[in-house]
């Protein structure tokens, strides 16, 4: 058959894709997004053998939803995503571990004091990614068996409708001026370690008598972090302690409400943890754990407004504005999640009378 010269290239395409059909696949390729290679090529190819992940992520729903949708897109892996509280999570995961039943490929959690029960009891498998030795030793396990993959950061929320620019508090002891007394909204200490890191930067950076003052606010405590936002866009508060991510969401919806980033520093908390030892998709958690930590993608956590573990990762960002530099934030120590979380539970009840 005489091929004319148009179809030279296409012929030549098919002959090699003979070619490599009768000697057997094609040469496997690792995961390189943007010119980094982010897996290698049998972990990669494995991963996508499995073809799916399954993730169990205390993140908020929304920005771990565009964490997975890009995880998605790089690697063609489908993806499973389910989002509880730190408290449930870790409830559901020990159960079902435990029953021999658990799916999660991934876990995370929001409270290290729990991490470090997954870990003890095994649910957390040990995996070195592919960035290991350039990651913040302190935000990692020395073994891999988890990672503190996002950080992000209590903020004060200000209904700036009900409060104006003068009177806006620029720092955490503004908040103890009386004119603020019974229009704050804080969740409970035992909302999980989103409450629990910012109320152990409070003792610890802001002084051991900053929590007896501000009890004597009089503020408004709540179960949880949502409600907190939700009567602050109502009016039923002024303003109030919040994640990040709730005024950001707040904003974006049209709200009249103002951020303030404290002068004296911002709490950070942590979303860690790591592959599951019982995950049935191992090799695509640790492709996801290779992931997350690479440059690649901290560029996408830094989107979701969330500090990155990734060194080269930006600094996070909401629309055109950046948020406060990493050297504003403080970690809550080893030491104060793992021998501390009880007795500064147990003080903070006895100042504010509330579970």
């Amino acid at each position: 058959m005489r091929i004319n010269s148009y179809m030279r290239p296409i012929a030549g395409l098919l002959l090699a894709g003979a070619a490599l059909l009768a000697t057997g696949s094609a040469q496997s390729e690792p995961l390189v997004v943007n010119g980094e290679t982010i897996s290698p090529s049998e972990r990669f190819e494995a991963a996508k053998a499995e073809g799916k992940l399954n993730v169990f992520s205390t993140y908020d729903l929304a920005p771990m939803e565009a964490v997975v949708a890009a995880f998605k897109k790089d690697t063609g892996l489908e993806v499973s995503h389910m989002r509880l509280t730190s408290g449930q999570m870790f409830e559901r995961v020990t159960s079902e571990f435990a029953a021999n039943r658990l799916d999660a490929d991934y876990v995370d959690l929001t409270d290290m004091s729990l991490v470090a029960r997954l870990v003890e009891q095994k649910i957390l498998a040990p995996y070195k990614v592919e960035s290991f030795d350039a990651l913040p030793a302190e935000l990692r396990a020395d073994d891999g068996s988890y990672y503190q993959f996002m950080r992000s950061i209590m903020v004060v929320s200000v209904n700036n409708a009900l409060v104006n620019d003068a009177d806006t508090p620029k720092s955490w002891q503004d908040l103890l001026d009386p004119k603020f007394k019974g229009v704050i909204g804080m969740a409970s200490i035992d909302a999980g370690g989103t409450a629990f890191s910012s109320y152990a930067f409070m003792k610890e950076k802001l002084g051991d008598d900053y929590w007896k003052k501000l009890a004597a606010q009089s503020p408004r405590i709540y179960p949880t972090a949502t409600p907190v936002m939700t009567d602050i866009v109502r009016g039923e508060t002024f303003l109030g302690i919040n994640p990040i991510s709730l005024p950001l969401a707040q904003i974006d919806s049209g709200a009249p409400i103002t951020i303030v980033y404290p002068q004296e520093g911002l709490p950070a908390f942590p979303i860690a943890g790591g592959m599951t030892s019982s995950a049935k998709n191992r090799n695509a958690a640790q492709v996801f754990l290779d992931w997350l930590t690479s440059k690649r993608g901290g560029e996408v956590i830094a989107s979701t407004a969330a500090y990155a573990l990734n060194p080269d990762a930006p600094n996070p960002t909401f629309g055109d504005s950046a948020l406060p530099s990493n050297d504003q934030l403080f970690n809550v120590s080893e030491k104060t999640w793992l021998e501390l979380r009880q007795p500064y539970t147990e003080e903070w009840r006895s100042h504010f009378g509330s579970r």
